[in-house]
């Protein structure tokens, strides 16, 4: 594990600034019983997850062994007796990206805390599910809108690479410039799948103009937003997969929306 100097420095505190209620459970702490409970948890889902893909992962025989000796299931039946730290230090890093890839971003992010070379692995996930479940902590010591505008801030301060997929499920309202932020930043880097899943009361949430630029949609879920039509819309020529769900859009952009989508395949419309 990295030692409490090196954990409060450098680019780590980023990580720490996130980790409101991500990286160790129940609000900020810095304790070393904290950082000892949020290890154990950690270490127990890395080997459920091992344990039940370790056939899946493209691995030489040496990574193999290590793999199975860290979830304790070696070949004929012996157990070996590697530092868990030091096997997990010693996988390729597209291991890694796969271990990562079946975590909930909660846990994603938490392993930062095992050693140098996970400490930004997750950055560069390209799949982020962001909901209740990365603030939601037994000690609500911060309101969920401070926590969500720190979720979104250090995300997007920290996180490199395309995102594929994204999506946004939440049942508070909260900031609505941060979410614009989130949207026009994933605009920039390749967004292909993406839903957005708003609060049902309240104001209806406006898609920003940056919206109809995410020109290499594929899959697009929007539920509870006010669409209207923008200047720079020129057509989603990629998206096969529409769903629309108590959003306010009128006939004519609807229309036109549809229209420029020539590659069109699955429409679903709810209460619209």
């Amino acid at each position: 594990m990295i030692s409490a100097g090196d954990k409060l420095g450098g680019r780590f505190q980023s990580l720490i600034n996130i980790s409101y209620s991500i990286l160790l459970p129940d609000g900020i702490y810095t304790t070393a019983e904290a950082i000892t409970e949020s290890y154990s948890h950690l270490m127990a889902v890395l080997r459920d997850i091992i344990g039940k893909h370790c056939i899946s992962f493209t691995v030489n025989t040496k990574e193999r062994f290590l793999l199975q000796s860290f979830n304790m299931m070696p070949p004929h039946g012996k157990r070996q007796h590697l530092p868990p730290l030091k096997v997990l230090s010693n996988l390729p890093d597209s291991v890694i990206d796969d271990i990562l890839m079946r975590l909930p971003l909660r846990d994603a992010v938490r392993t930062s805390i095992l050693s140098k070379k996970w400490r930004y692995n997750w950055c560069r996930l390209p799949q982020l599910t962001v909901d209740e479940t990365l603030w939601q902590t037994t000690k609500d010591l911060i309101s969920p809108k401070i926590k969500f505008t720190n979720i979104i801030y250090h995300l997007l301060a920290l996180h490199t690479g395309p995102i594929c997929k994204f999506i946004l499920s939440i049942s508070d309202r909260v900031n609505c410039p941060k979410i614009d932020n989130l949207i026009c930043f994933l605009s920039r880097n390749g967004i292909q799948h993406l839903v957005l899943q708003l609060p049902f009361r309240g104001n209806l949430y406006k898609l920003p103009s940056s919206f109809f630029t995410c020109s290499q949609l594929r899959h697009l879920v929007l539920r509870q937003c006010l669409i209207r039509s923008s200047p720079l819309f020129k057509g989603f020529d990629r998206l096969i997969s529409l769903e629309l769900g108590g959003v306010t859009i009128s006939s004519e952009f609807l229309g036109s929306l549809i229209s420029k989508c020539p590659l069109l395949e699955n429409l679903v419309l709810k209460h619209v």
